[in-house]
């Protein structure tokens, strides 16, 4: 016969009384492969007069000799301080059952003996005393109050000559703020591991502590560690937190300047952003490839150096990379990175190779015979007649320029004119074959 498992726990306010902790069914029994519901009930242990519905509710189940086959599992709330725990083992025999309530600082236990399937055993033949499960009890509400969480802040990045910050948090089992048992020790390493700060954190308020130390730019660059020690419960804590200082970072851009094959130009330049000079590693190289990177096996051309650099200085170099005579007309990427601490930043330019325009290289002056002309010479005007053009208004001079241009039509056709009558006077071919000179 299946009986349901009822459980009362009571919570008391500062004292929780293990007399009347325990309230069990006799014979209760749970059937093997079947869900077996097991249920309390929360309510106030002065006068029973108010239930519990905002209890943290939790199950743990032991065999009987001691080993744990369910560890803190959280129980259904049901509402009006019922709260449930649906059991479902294949394994006949007796498991020591223990329901934890906690609820305001305080918690409570229903402990007790559970019978699955058709064991034919007592519980006397199981158990040599009762006491064993009350002692496990105890020690299950001892270890819930004695947890606690410390918490130590993330610092992640800090740059030279700012402050680093750290901040530590303690709250007990029940999220609530709690100091440690004393001073609380930190300590800082820079990369190389040298000890740089040993001294204790500022107690804000509770579970509140607070350090803050001023780092500089003469310090080195890189990971840096941060240990935090101390003790709650007389039982010993440690954090570590790793963040970097990173100095003086760098900007870098780029610029393509010659797109011709077989070799093409880009020009780097870096800005050292921080307050003091540092040397910077800097790479670049040319690849096809969009996402191409310095070492991945796309570069068709590469090389790297390194540059000390003024704060506040921006420095630029020209590189020429060999791309052969395979890539006209295709997509090719200038890449380049700059290097600061561990960290760096990057610059890509894309680019459309072209062919090299051919030049010719003639040198030849052409000669010819005689001696040459002079120049024709300009008529000046005399400058008088100029200033009283400019006098004129613009009526007058558009009728002083017509009438020079009737007058220069006039002049050439006087001209053709009388070089016609000279022709017809004096033909030029008879006169020549007189005086014989084509003869």
């Amino acid at each position: 016969m299946k009986k349901k498992y009822i459980g009362l726990i009571i919570l008391a306010v500062f004292v929780i009384s293990i007399d009347t902790i325990i309230a069990w069914e006799e014979d209760s029994t749970c059937d093997t492969n079947q869900d077996c519901p097991m249920v309390v009930y929360a309510i106030n242990a002065f006068d029973g007069s108010e239930t519990f519905s905002d209890a943290l509710c939790n199950t743990t189940i032991y065999y009987m000799n001691g080993t744990i086959l369910i560890n803190n599992s959280p129980m259904t709330n049901l509402g009006n301080g019922w709260y449930n725990y649906t059991l479902n083992i294949a394994e006949d025999g007796y498991y020591r059952v223990a329901h934890t309530c906690v609820r305001n600082n305080t918690a409570g236990v229903l402990a007790g003996i559970l019978k699955v399937g058709n064991s034919t055993t007592t519980i006397a033949e199981t158990i040599e005393d009762n006491t064993i499960q009350i002692n496990d009890t105890l020690e299950i509400l001892e270890n819930i109050s004695l947890s606690f969480l410390v918490e130590l802040s993330d610092a992640q990045e800090i740059l030279a000559g700012n402050k680093y910050r750290a901040t530590l948090f303690i709250t007990d089992y029940s999220s609530n703020p709690r100091n440690a048992d004393a001073s609380i020790n930190i300590k800082l390493e820079d990369p190389t591991l040298n000890e740089i700060a040993l001294t204790t954190m500022d107690a804000n308020k509770t579970g509140k502590y607070t350090y803050s130390y001023t780092t500089s730019d003469a310090q080195t660059d890189g990971m840096w560690i941060t240990t935090v020690n101390g003790s709650v419960n007389g039982i010993e804590f440690s954090r570590i937190d790793y963040w970097e200082l990173e100095s003086n970072p760098a900007e870098i851009t780029i610029q393509v300047t010659d797109t011709t094959q077989p070799t093409i130009g880009c020009t780097i330049y870096i800005a050292n952003e921080g307050s003091s000079s540092q040397e910077y590693q800097y790479r670049w190289w040319v690849t096809n490839v969009v996402t191409g990177q310095y070492a991945d096996g796309t570069a068709i051309d590469s090389g790297s150096a390194a540059k000390n650099i003024a704060a506040g200085q921006n420095w630029s170099v020209s590189k020429t990379m060999t791309i052969g005579s395979d890539y006209l007309g295709d997509t090719l990427y200038c890449k380049a990175e700059v290097f600061y601490g561990t960290e760096k930043s990057g610059a890509s330019k894309s680019f459309i190779v072209t062919e090299e325009e051919e030049t010719t290289t003639d040198n030849t002056v052409a000669v010819v015979a005689g001696t040459p002309k002079e120049p024709p010479k300009l008529v000046e005007i005399p400058e008088s007649i100029v200033e009283k053009f400019g006098e004129l208004s613009i009526f007058k001079k558009v009728l002083v320029i017509i009438f020079g241009i009737l007058l220069v039509i006039l002049i050439c056709l006087a001209i053709f004119i009388l070089v016609t009558k000279i022709k017809e006077k004096h033909p030029m071919k008879s006169v020549v074959k007189e005086k014989g000179i084509f003869d």
